[in-house]
């Protein structure tokens, strides 16, 4: 194939070539947009119930407390996946507490071992992610 016939080709099918360089470029940039950075904000939260002071001297109390502490988690995990905890938090930090289905696929919290839940919060704003994840923890309290 020479060179002629080589330019004659992409002539006579101009189209699906431009057409092609557009889509990759399209989907070029539509990658590098949804990849744009994301800081992520998180803590951890040890759930605990402390033992009751006993006036003889066998404690069996602080065993008691650690199951209890472990039935409890899920209830805290509950509270913190809650609605009306982070319209709560979003109150606290000045944000639109009516964006708040917004806001919540951003936050992640997860049971880490028994008496431990973490906490993440991925925003686009560093100080977003951690303004939201510090009211997030005092409204928990």
């Amino acid at each position: 194939m020479e060179l002629k016939e080589l330019v004659q080709l992409l002539k006579t099918h101009s189209s699906v070539v431009i057409g092609f360089g557009l889509a990759v470029g399209l989907l070029a940039g539509l990658a590098v947009r949804s990849y744009s950075p994301h800081f992520v904000a998180s803590f951890n939260l040890h759930v605990s119930k402390s033992p009751e002071v006993s006036v003889d001297n066998y404690n069996y109390d602080g065993f008691y407390a650690q199951q209890v502490a472990e039935g409890y988690i899920d209830t805290v995990v509950g509270l913190l996946e809650s609605r009306e905890l982070l319209v709560q938090a979003l109150a606290q930090t000045g944000l639109d507490p009516a964006s708040a289905g917004r806001y919540r696929q951003s936050i992640t919290v997860q049971k880490v071992a028994p008496q431990l839940i973490r906490l993440e919060v991925s925003r686009r704003g560093q100080d977003e992610a951690a303004r939201l994840t510090q009211a997030l923890a005092q409204a928990a309290q």
